[in-house]
């Protein structure tokens, strides 16, 4: 299994938003996901959060707790892993922030959480949208 960390970012004015990228490669490309990335070596998922929030939106980010554990099964370059990303619910966001790593993925916005899960087939990964309903029971 593969540590991952995801950052769920809600919008400071519309609670109801979160920031979603669209991604740039598979798995899922073209399709919405949270913002988040693998755990490197040794590196604890705190940090690893922050770096990659970092490394892909040039942003700093607060966690403020952890909002549930997924598994999501992952395909990348023919071969399947089984992931287990840890969601964190971080400190609202006023502004979209500016996709740096064009290459995972090919923008950002605030989607509207409700009306995103009435479309299926819309989220890269089915951990997400438990996420995103985990989400919603606390708002």
């Amino acid at each position: 299994m593969n540590p991952a960390v995801v950052a769920v970012i809600p919008n400071a004015f519309k609670k109801e938003e979160l920031l979603l990228t669209t991604r740039n490669m598979n798995p899922g490309k073209g399709l919405l996901s949270i913002p988040g990335g693998f755990l490197k070596f040794g590196e604890a998922p705190d940090i690893a959060i922050r770096r990659e929030m970092q490394e892909e939106l040039g942003m700093e980010v607060k966690p403020k707790s952890i909002l549930t554990v997924g598994i999501t099964r992952y395909e990348y370059q023919g071969f399947v892993y089984l992931n287990t990303p840890i969601y964190y619910l971080m400190e609202t966001i006023e502004t979209l922030p500016e996709v740096l790593d064009k290459l995972e993925n090919q923008k950002v916005d605030f989607y509207n959480v409700s009306k995103l899960l009435e479309h299926t087939g819309v989220l890269a990964f089915d951990a997400d949208v438990r996420a995103i309903e985990k989400y919603i029971d606390i708002l």
